[in-house]
C-alpha cells in the first residue's frame, strides 16, 4: 500500500511543477498589467506566427519594437554605447576599435524606403552616388545631380593631382565655368597681329661718299602697318607710333660692287639723332678690295615713347662706294 502511494505522489508532484511552470512562461510573454513600469493595456513582449514583439501586441516582424517618444535600441557595455533607432545608427564613447559594416557583395544605402540605390558601395571600395553600377577607374562615380563643393578656409574648395601622367581634369559635356565665365572649348589664343615696317632704298641707290657721316633715306615701302614711315617727310626715320612702349630695330646695307682701297664701314642706328645711348646700335666691318662689303646690325628690344625715331647712319672710311641698297625695319614688340 505504501508502495503504491509513493508511485502515485511522485507522477502528480512533476505534473503539478509542469503546470506551474506552464503559468509562470506564459506569464513572462503574456503580461499586460502589472503594477510597475510596463504601459497599462500593452503587452511588453509578444508573440505572433512567430514574431517578437516588444511594447507591439501584434508584431509584423522577425522583431517588431515599439515606443512613440525614443524608438532606439541602445547595446552597451556600462562605458561604449551602440544606438540603433529613430533615424540614425551610431556609437557613443572614445573606442578604439572602429565601427563597421561588412559584406562580401558590396553594400545599397537608401535614404528614402525605397529599394533603390542611393549610395553604393562596391567591393573594390569604389563609392556610386546616384547609381549602383562604379566605374572602376575611378573611386568615385556620380550620376544625377553634380557635386557641389564650398569651402571657408585659406585652402582651396577642391584640389585634383594626377601622378600617373594622365589629366587632373578632364570636361565632358557642358564644358567649364571660370569666374561665371562657362568655356566649352579651349582654344588656342589667336597671335596677335604683326605690326612694323619695312622699307628700302632703290637699287642701286647712289654713292656713299668717302670719308662722310651718310644718313640713309628710303623711297620704298615694303608694308607699315602704323603710318611709321613717310616717303616725303623725313624718309630717313621710322617714327614709333601711339600706344607703342616697346621696338625692335634691324639695318641692312650692301654694296654693290669692291672698294677701290682697304678701310673701314661704320653701321649705325640712332635714335632721336644721337647714339649715345643704350638704344642704339652700332658695328665696325673692315673694308677690303677683295670683296663686296654686306653688314647687317639689330638692336635689341627698346623701351620707347611714342614719337620717338630712328635713322640709319653709315660712315664709309675709304674711296666712294657705289652700287649700294639698304633696308631699314622696325618689329613693334607690344
Amino acid at each position: 500500500m505504501k508502495n503504491s502511494i509513493k508511485n502515485t505522489y511522485f507522477p502528480l508532484v512533476g505534473v503539478g511543477i509542469l503546470l506551474i511552470g506552464s503559468v509562470v512562461v506564459g506569464t513572462v510573454f503574456a503580461w499586460t498589467n502589472p503594477s510597475d513600469n510596463p504601459p497599462a493595456a500593452t503587452p511588453v513582449i509578444t508573440t505572433t506566427n512567430g514574431n517578437i514583439g516588444i511594447a507591439k501586441a501584434t508584431p509584423a516582424y522577425s522583431l517588431d519594437i515599439y515606443n512613440a517618444s525614443d524608438p532606439r535600441v541602445r547595446i552597451s557595455n556600462g562605458t561604449y554605447n551602440y544606438f540603433l533607432g529613430n533615424a540614425n545608427m551610431f556609437l557613443s564613447g572614445a573606442l578604439t576599435n572602429s565601427f563597421g559594416i561588412s559584406s562580401s557583395n558590396g553594400i545599397t544605402f537608401s535614404g528614402n524606403n525605397t529599394t533603390g540605390s542611393h549610395m553604393t558601395l562596391a567591393t573594390d571600395g569604389s563609392v556610386g552616388i546616384g547609381t549602383a553600377s562604379t566605374d572602376t577607374n575611378y573611386k568615385l562615380t556620380i550620376s544625377g545631380k553634380g557635386v557641389k563643393a564650398e569651402s571657408a578656409n585659406t585652402q582651396p574648395a577642391g584640389y585634383f593631382n594626377n601622378t600617373g601622367g594622365g589629366p587632373a581634369i578632364t570636361a565632358g559635356t557642358g564644358g567649364i565655368t571660370l569666374g561665371g565665365v562657362n568655356q566649352t572649348a579651349w582654344p588656342m589664343p589667336a597671335p596677335a597681329a604683326f605690326r612694323g615696317a619695312l622699307v628700302y632704298t632703290s637699287s642701286p641707290w647712289p654713292t656713299l661718299g668717302a670719308a662722310t657721316f651718310t644718313t640713309i633715306p628710303y623711297a620704298y615701302e615694303k608694308y607699315d602697318t602704323d603710318a611709321i614711315h613717310n616717303t616725303v617727310t623725313n624718309p630717313a626715320r621710322l617714327t614709333v607710333p601711339a600706344g607703342v612702349s616697346r621696338v625692335r630695330l634691324v639695318f641692312k646695307l650692301a654694296v654693290g660692287s669692291n672698294p677701290t682701297s682697304a678701310g673701314s664701314l661704320s653701321v649705325q642706328i640712332k635714335k632721336n639723332g644721337t647714339t649715345n645711348n643704350t638704344d642704339s646700335a652700332e658695328a665696325t666691318f673692315p673694308l677690303a678690295t677683295t670683296y663686296r662689303p654686306s653688314v647687317m646690325v639689330s638692336s635689341p628690344v627698346t623701351n620707347v615713347i611714342p614719337g620717338d625715331y630712328f635713322e640709319a647712319v653709315v660712315y664709309n672710311s675709304t674711296a666712294a662706294l657705289t652700287g649700294v641698297v639698304s633696308w631699314f625695319g622696325m618689329e613693334v614688340i607690344e
